[in-house]
């Protein structure tokens, strides 16, 4: 059970055995040992259709366990993982934002995708999820501009009136 639960910390709050298995490279049956394990053991529990851990702090501390660079690679893969199986760019965000190094093309379409998915409903959490597909994007890409304007926007509309006009001082003074 120690490699499913370590596993599943890296995983979102809530997630499928379907997803857990994805990641573990192995079939949804043949968790059904160490998964009843981890319940009887009260770290996870099923919560609907899905499992999660127990307590937060329990998730967390697992997770801290981890090597940095492994859990980074593992929380990378998880959003692949779950953009593969069909989710929506805006489930696997925070993943890809904690997540990603600088120029992975996936991770900056697919946290741009999700930017402007919430950014009807949530323009500050818009505005996040864009500078940080700025943060990956090379300064030397096609879609710098486009993706400071896109950023610029979200911010404006979330009031954060200095940082946006800190993104526009860098596209006047081209930097």
């Amino acid at each position: 059970a120690g490699e499913v639960v370590r596993v599943a910390a890296v995983l979102p709050d809530r997630f499928s055995a379907a997803l857990l298995a994805a990641m573990l490279e192995r079939q949804p049956a043949s968790l059904m040992a160490a998964l009843e394990e981890a319940v009887r053991a009260d770290l996870l529990v099923e919560d609907r259709e899905q499992l999660r851990f127990r307590h937060d702090l329990l998730r967390e501390t697992t997770r801290q366990s981890l090597p940095q660079s492994l859990r980074r690679a593992m929380e990378r893969q998880s959003a692949s993982v779950m953009l593969s199986m069909g989710a929506a760019p805006a489930e696997v965000a925070t993943q890809l934002a904690r997540s990603a190094e600088p120029g992975d093309r996936e991770a900056i379409d697919a946290l741009r995708q999700a930017a402007q998915s919430v950014g009807h409903t949530d323009a500050s959490a818009a505005a996040d999820l864009s500078q940080r597909a700025l943060e990956l994007l090379p300064a030397d890409d096609a879609e710098q501009g486009l993706l400071v304007a896109e950023t610029v926007g979200l911010l404006n509309r979330a009031s954060r009136y200095q940082e946006a006009a800190t993104h526009d001082a860098i596209v006047i003074d081209g930097r």
